[in-house]
C-alpha cells in the first residue's frame, strides 16, 4: 500500500483509539476504501490529548483525504455560501419540470445535472441545510433580489428598445414629410422655371 493505511487497519484504529462515546459524524463518501481525495473539515475544540487527535487526523491523511482545519463559524458560512445555495438553485430549476431536448447545450447538460444531484438527496438535508445555518436566510434574500435585478434589467432592455423603434418611426414619418415637401418645391421649380423658357422662346420667334 505504500505506507498507506488499509480499509481494515483504519477500521482497527478507529475502534482501538477513539473513544466509542465521541460524537463523530462522517459522510459515507469519505469511507476509506473509496480511495478518493475528500475534504475533511474539522476544528479542534477542547482537546485533551494533541498527540492523540493528531494521530487521527493523520490517518486521514493517509487515506488521501484533505485535511483542512477551520473553526465552526467559518464552516457554516462557506457551506451556506455553497452547499445551500446548490441545493437550493437545483431544487428551484426542479420545480420548472425541465427534461432533456435533442438541441441541449452542453450548460443546459450541466443544469440537469444539478437538479438531478440536488433533488435525490432528501428535503430533510435541504431543510437542515436553511435551518441550521444561520447565513443561509440571507442567501435566501440575495437570490429574491438578484431575481428581481435581472427582471428589471430585462424591463429596462426591452423598453429603451421599444422606446427607439417610437423614435425611429417617428424620425422616418418626419423624412418622409420632408421629402415631400422637397419634391414639391422641386415640382414648382421645374413648372416656373419651363413657363419661363417658353416664353423666351416665343419672343426669340418674333
Amino acid at each position: 500500500m505504500g505506507g498507506t493505511a488499509s480499509p481494515s487497519s483504519t477500521t482497527r484504529y478507529l475502534y482501538n483509539h477513539v473513544d466509542q462515546n465521541l460524537p463523530l459524524t462522517f459522510q459515507s463518501s469519505i469511507i476509506p476504501d473509496t480511495r478518493h481525495h475528500h475534504n475533511i473539515h474539522h476544528d479542534k475544540v477542547r482537546v485533551a490529548d494533541l498527540d492523540r487527535c493528531d494521530s487521527f487526523l493523520d490517518l486521514w491523511e493517509g487515506e488521501r483525504c484533505k485535511m483542512i482545519e477551520m473553526s465552526c463559524e467559518q464552516h457554516d458560512e462557506f457551506s451556506a455560501n455553497s452547499q445551500f445555495i446548490t441545493h437550493l438553485i437545483g431544487r428551484i430549476l426542479w420545480q420548472q419540470d425541465l427534461v432533456p431536448t435533442p438541441i441541449d447545450t452542453k450548460g443546459f447538460q450541466t443544469v440537469l445535472n444539478l437538479v438531478e444531484n440536488t433533488c435525490s438527496d432528501s428535503f430533510d438535508l435541504f431543510f437542515g441545510l436553511y435551518y441550521y445555518n444561520e447565513h443561509a436566510g440571507e442567501h435566501l434574500k440575495n437570490i429574491r433580489e438578484a431575481l428581481a435585478r435581472v427582471e428589471r434589467q430585462l424591463a429596462a432592455r426591452e423598453a429603451y428598445l421599444a422606446a427607439m423603434a417610437e423614435v425611429s418611426s417617428g424620425q422616418r414619418s418626419a423624412l418622409h414629410e420632408d421629402v415631400k415637401t422637397l419634391m414639391r418645391e422641386a415640382m414648382l421649380d421645374l413648372q416656373q422655371g419651363g413657363g419661363s423658357g417658353a416664353a423666351a422662346d416665343d419672343e426669340t420667334d418674333e
